[in-house]
């Protein structure tokens, strides 16, 4: 039951957790982290996707059916928020409400206690359990009798939640006590064994995921998340299913609307979260990478005429490559364009100019040829305009 200080994971938005079934009976899903406040996002500000009491009880106010199926798959999260929850379903039943719990995947920490408090639980064969002591999140430096403090918040928070536990499943509290103090998961057919849940669902449905969540600290099952550090007392079952990052066994309903957003800060997140995915991107942009280097190296062939070998070659393999354009403008301006591509131009223009009639710039009449002079004034000419269009 991690208290505040924790990282939620983002699974789907709460809109989508209203379902009603029928005339006479709605689903109320529970499947993100259970928080006082929900995430917020600086980049993009959009609001994280996590349960608070305060939205819950809304919602559960708003219900008109007769009966209410709580749909439950999370890893748990505040134990005060899931108190809050829990009572609240309490005082719904006292009103008259049936008020039952579904369990597809996983109903961990503070998920137990708001299970416990429905009439009754049902549980599908190969979905989960798990109970364990309330946590806090220290980050600064305390003197002794502060962290005593905390310490004894805790022991309190542990008493509160044993005794629902015990009330539920018929052990006696300090037994209990025990149970979370080890870290005490069960299978769906173990949960009814030890009172935790009452029916066990046997009907063929999708099979339950298991895969490393997008920060390294949490273990994601069916999209909930669960902490790494209580993963590690799961069933042998769970712990080979996530080495071969695959799915095991058949008996679980998917969420409805359960978007599996995760929460992605970094590169390494994004490929953790999904792997296929940015398999399928790098070799797209290396692909892209080769099209694009083959298509600049054909036009600078293009080109390789009209500038100094040197100067091609750099701009084809060296530190800073170059397309065509750039290496003709770098050529132009640097006064270092072929020498036969202008003098050939050149000779091109004082021969067309030779062979018309005299310009009317004080030379011989209309269809004499030029004098020597003219023709050397008129290459000049030709000269200075090249000259100025580098």
């Amino acid at each position: 039951m991690p208290n505040r200080g924790t990282d939620p994971v983002k699974l789907r938005t709460l809109a989508f957790a209203f379902q009603k079934v029928s005339n006479t009976v709605t689903e109320l899903y529970i499947d993100d982290y259970i928080v006082k406040e929900k995430s917020f996002d600086w980049w993009t500000g959009e609001e994280g996707t996590e349960i608070t009491s305060r939205d819950f009880i809304a919602q559960l106010n708003e219900v008109t059916t007769p009966e209410i199926v709580i749909v439950m798959n999370s890893g748990g999260g505040e134990v005060t928020e899931g108190s809050a929850i829990a009572n609240a379903i309490r005082e719904k039943r006292s009103e008259g409400k049936k008020i039952t719990c579904k369990i597809p995947a996983l109903c961990a920490s503070a998920a137990v206690d708001i299970a416990c408090a429905c009439e009754s639980v049902s549980i599908y064969r190969n979905a989960y359990m798990m109970i364990h002591e309330a946590r806090t999140f220290l980050c600064d430096m305390y003197r002794a009798v502060e962290l005593r403090g905390s310490a004894n918040m805790l022991d309190a928070m542990n008493g509160g939640v044993a005794e629902n536990y015990a009330a539920k499943c018929g052990k006696a509290k300090e037994e209990v006590l025990k149970l979370m103090a080890e870290t005490t998961w069960y299978s769906g057919q173990e949960a009814v064994d030890n009172g935790f849940a009452d029916e066990l669902l046997d009907e063929a449905a999708d099979p339950v995921e298991v895969k490393t969540g997008p920060q390294q600290r949490y273990v994601m099952m069916n999209g909930a998340a669960v902490a790494a550090a209580d993963f590690s007392k799961a069933p042998a079952v769970l712990q080979e299913a996530l080495k071969n990052k695959g799915k095991m066994g058949s008996g679980n309903t998917p969420q409805k609307g359960d978007h599996r957003m995760a929460e992605i800060k970094s590169i390494a997140d994004l490929k953790a979260a999904y792997p296929e995915l940015c398999g399928q991107m790098e070799t797209g942009a290396a692909e892209a990478a080769v099209k694009s280097e083959r298509a600049r190296i054909s036009e600078l062939d293009k080109v390789a005429d009209k500038v100094p070998a040197e100067m091609m070659t750099e701009a084809k393999y060296g530190e800073k490559p170059c397309d065509a354009q750039a290496v003709v403008y770098r050529a132009v301006t640097e006064g270092k364009l072929v020498n036969n591509v202008v003098l050939g131009q050149l000779a091109a223009d004082a021969k067309e100019a030779g062979s018309v009639p005299a310009a009317a710039n004080g030379g011989p009449g209309e269809g004499g040829p030029q004098t020597a002079e003219q023709k050397k004034t008129e290459a000049a000419a030709l000269a200075e305009k090249a000259s100025k269009a580098r």
